[in-house]
């Protein structure tokens, strides 16, 4: 019977002692080189000090491979962390990069754009002056032909037939003009097509 109460008091008291600040201290203080080492005050009839000597060792052990893997684990989260801060960072960056090339090519676009529209107004210009003047100056020709046509109706064939060549020739020469032109305006109305889809 007093061996069970004394039982009774030793698990108590081990139950107190595991309850306690000090213990909790203890525990998370805890090396295996204090576990290897800790020493118990013996008592009657207690527990045989080879065998608890020969766990507390083993105990030690497991818990040095527990400790050593656990710092293991912990400088490998750390790595992770590091690694997942530069990734963030990284992302940042790029984020950033793709905003600012994504602004240059609005502006790039945009600038494209009102540059084409003032070639093509500028080149539209041109070519109306151009063909004012052209125009001007065949209807001017050709009323200078006329009115000397009108003079020198009584002139001989040789003559009719070399001004009505110098006519032709003109009218010729305004086609050619014209066509030209024509071909001038198409080729830069196609280069600003091109230079606009490739900006």
């Amino acid at each position: 019977m007093a061996d069970n109460e004394e039982k009774n008091v030793n698990k108590d008291d081990l139950l107190s002692w595991r309850e306690s600040k000090e213990h909790q201290k203890k525990v998370v203080r805890l090396t295996p080189s204090e576990i290897k080492h800790a020493h118990f005050a013996p008592k009657f009839r207690g527990y045989d000090q080879s065998q608890v000597d020969a766990f507390l060792e083993e105990v030690a052990w497991d818990y040095e491979k527990l400790f050593l893997e656990n710092q293991k684990l912990n400088e490998a989260l750390r790595d992770l962390e590091n690694k997942l801060e530069n990734y963030k960072n990284m992302e940042t960056g790029m984020k950033e990069t793709l905003e600012t090339a994504q602004k240059v090519v609005v502006n790039v676009k945009g600038n494209a754009q009102k540059e084409a529209e003032l070639i093509i107004s500028k080149a539209q210009t041109e070519a109306e002056k151009v063909l004012t003047e052209a125009h001007k100056k065949a209807d001017d020709l050709i009323e200078v032909t006329q009115k000397e046509v009108t003079k020198l109706k009584e002139t001989t064939e040789t003559e009719l037939e070399s001004l009505k060549e110098e006519y032709d020739h003109l009218k010729s020469e305004k086609e050619i003009f014209e066509a030209k032109l024509k071909n001038m305006i198409e080729m830069h109305l196609k280069l600003l097509k091109y230079n606009k889809k490739n900006f």
